[in-house]
């Protein structure tokens, strides 16, 4: 017993045949345009999943790498400044180890200086960066110190606390940025450790720290009167204690720097290898896109050999209708 297949089953077979190859070409076209495989869920489920991973990783990175950004933004000024900081005790230093005391002129003239070095540091203590002070925690609105008095010529001020001396009108509050995964780094310094020699916010120098303005008004009045409030090159050891505070700091600081830079190695390296992951996924790597062009070539062929197939199924029975 022999079937015969219809002229219209091989016409609907040979159009799906040559509609089927059309839709594929159609996206192995734009696989090549776009110069990767995965282009949608439906292309490949699990390569799209791997890539929304990577994509999710790689978004991270960057944010990290923002944030790397934004804490050597907020380091690098703070660091400027402590080094100024040093530059002005290192004149002090020299200054309380060279005045003549028995040069009236010229012990007046190292005290002008000296009482314009406190207004110096007093500067460098209320620095800002895009109008926020850098040393006063989140309290970034406001000048971290205020000068409280003023020196008097010739005069040694009895109140208590003795005046002027710096107040610190700042907070505790440390910036806290993530710059990886597990890493939080701190990006600012409070003027209290720096300038008052205090970690624990009390305003009292710990240990052998010091207050840096009250060292400073002290060496001033050892020149006005040193008679009286001792000999002004007794206050060095005060002053070098004073320059160790502050490099500590800028030390501290040039760790933190380390880890930034290391930080950020580690994250382009990371980045390096999520990419190429990544690419391997969507199929953008040269060897996919040099099978996907492969592949493209072939289905044009496929497609043409469809249509040739198709257009004889459709000339016969055309003219079996009009004869």
């Amino acid at each position: 017993m022999s079937f015969r297949i219809s002229d219209a089953t091989i016409f609907d077979t040979a159009v799906r045949n040559t509609q089927s190859s059309r839709i594929e070409l159609n996206r192995l076209q734009k696989q090549v345009s776009a110069g990767k495989r995965v282009l949608s869920v439906g292309d490949d489920p699990t390569a799209a999943t791997q890539l929304l991973g990577s994509r999710r990783a790689l978004n991270r990175i960057d944010q990290f790498k923002s944030n790397i950004d934004a804490a050597r933004s907020a380091l690098e000024p703070v660091e400027s400044t402590l080094l100024s900081l040093t530059d002005v005790l290192t004149r002090l230093s020299e200054l309380a180890i060279s005045v003549d005391i028995e040069d009236v002129d010229g012990r007046n003239a190292v005290r002008a200086e000296v009482e314009q070095l406190f207004d110096e540091i007093l500067s460098l203590a209320n620095t800002r960066v895009n109008g926020r002070s850098v040393f006063a925690g989140f309290a970034t609105d406001t000048s971290t110190f205020s000068k409280i008095g003023a020196f008097v010529e010739g005069v040694i001020d009895a109140s208590v606390p003795p005046e002027p001396y710096g107040q610190y009108n700042g907070d505790n509050g440390v910036f806290q940025i993530q710059i990886g995964e597990a890493r939080i780094i701190e990006a600012n310094v409070s003027g209290r450790e720096v300038f008052l020699g205090s970690t624990d916010g009390d305003d009292t120098p710990d240990g052998s720290n010091v207050d840096v303005f009250n060292v400073i008004r002290d060496f001033r009045n050892r020149l006005v009167d040193p008679d009286g409030q001792g000999p002004p090159a007794d206050v060095a050891g005060d002053l070098k204690a004073a320059l160790n505070q502050v490099l500590g700091v800028v030390g501290t600081l040039g760790a933190a720097t380390n880890r930034l830079d290391i930080a950020k190695n580690q994250l382009d390296s990371l980045e390096l290898t999520l990419t190429e992951q990544f690419s391997k996924f969507e199929g953008s790597t040269p060897e996919d896109q040099i099978a996907a062009i492969a592949d493209l070539t072939q289905s044009e062929h496929t497609f043409q050999a469809s249509l040739a197939v198709t257009a004889r199924v459709i000339q016969p029975s055309l003219l079996d209708f009009l004869g």
